[in-house]
């Protein structure tokens, strides 16, 4: 019993330690930089917008569009309305015929749209933006030159966030670290998930997108990575983002996220496979394991107890680590604390068979919770 109790105990620390090891394991590892024969690459594609209530937001959207560097006869653009309750439709009138519109009414969740969307696309290269979002002049011309690599099949911009406050700040922190590890793991494996802000990927690795799934950016990645395909980032294809206005909208938002994730990322666990290569440890570490930290540290915080025979002891440890890395970053520090309760409620919701289906529209309001 005693035997087991360790063994257990050792195997729940070495996961906690896992993303430690991740790191160094991402820099031990050579890396080739990504080189292009053609630095003019710009074939015909398809620009999905899907939309829900976006007056406020579609027309500067449409404009950044056109006034990107990509060729405009190189590119349709394609908003699919997703049942509008207010003045979206009449503002993209003033297009005519230099963009297409689509509508779903009533409206039936963003993977429908993006579907829809699909449907009518005409190009091999379809790009994914939202339209509350706000792209950098080169961005498109960024984001399609990797794709003329036969072995690559989808591609992410990257995120920069807007706004001031304290959800600003972590969301900021977040994006921040998270591009520190999508940076090299688009060089020597793939990045376990899009953004959805702004992300191209070729027709024929994905055609439609599961009609049931949560969340569209890491469903799309994944499929991709079943089919033996990259998923990498783009540092220069940049987008802009602002935050939700308050820390209890940014809450919500998580929460939500979180629930979405579980169902997506739950089916496709298949990629912890040899066969995945190291995209299996970037799966686990990145996707599986910070659905399960809350618990995991709670394991690990009781065998610490029983090793000790201090209940305090484990409290002092975990609160110095936190300390250590407060002072580094306090922004994502705090940030990461705040997330292990929105995962705790996501698996609350998620038990309870509250999963949202198709991908419904974010929300940063008090009621997006579900």
């Amino acid at each position: 019993m005693l035997l087991a109790i360790h063994l257990l105990g050792g195997f729940f620390l070495l996961l906690l330690l896992l993303p430690a090891l991740y790191v160094i394991v991402l820099k031990v590892i050579p890396a080739k930089s990504m080189s292009f024969r053609d630095q003019n690459y710009s074939p015909f594609i398809s620009v999905i917008i899907p939309a829900h209530n976006e007056e406020d937001s579609i027309v500067s959207k449409i404009d950044s569009i056109f006034q990107q560097s990509y060729p405009e006869d190189k590119m349709e653009i394609i908003v699919v309305d997703d049942g509008s309750t207010d003045n979206t439709l009449t503002f993209l009138k003033k297009y005519g015929n230099r963009i297409r519109v689509r509508r779903l009414f009533p409206g039936k969740g963003k993977i429908a749209a993006l579907n829809l969307g699909l449907e009518e696309a005409r190009a091999d290269i379809i790009v994914i933006t939202d339209a509350d979002t706000e792209l950098e002049k080169g961005a498109l011309l960024a984001l399609i030159l990797p794709l003329q690599d036969p072995a690559l099949g989808a591609i992410s911009g990257r995120l920069k966030i807007k706004g001031e406050g304290k959800s600003a700040s972590y969301e900021r922190a977040y994006v921040e670290a998270e591009h520190g590890f999508r940076k090299k793991e688009s060089l020597v494996s793939s990045v376990p998930f899009l953004f959805g802000q702004l992300s191209a990927f070729k027709k024929e690795a994905i055609s439609q997108i599961q009609a049931g799934a949560a969340v569209d950016d890491i469903e799309i990645a994944l499929t991709i990575k079943e089919q033996g395909l990259k998923v990498i980032h783009s540092e220069a294809a940049v987008v802009y983002e602002t935050a939700p206005g308050s820390l209890m909208g940014l809450l919500n938002q998580k929460v939500r996220r979180g629930l979405c994730t579980i169902e997506v990322v739950l089916r496709h666990l298949n990629l912890l496979h040899f066969r995945s290569g190291l995209f299996a440890l970037t799966f686990f570490v990145r996707r599986v394991l910070p659905l399960f930290l809350p618990l995991l540290i709670t394991a690990c915080y009781l065998y610490l107890w029983f090793l000790s025979g201090y209940w305090w002891a484990p409290v002092v440890l975990f609160g110095g680590l936190g300390i250590a890395s407060w002072l580094r970053n306090r922004h994502l520090t705090e940030y990461m604390i705040l997330m292990q309760v929105t995962i705790c409620k996501s698996w609350w919701l998620y038990l309870n068979h509250k999963i949202p289906s198709g991908a419904n529209w974010k929300s940063s309001g008090p009621d997006s919770t579900l």
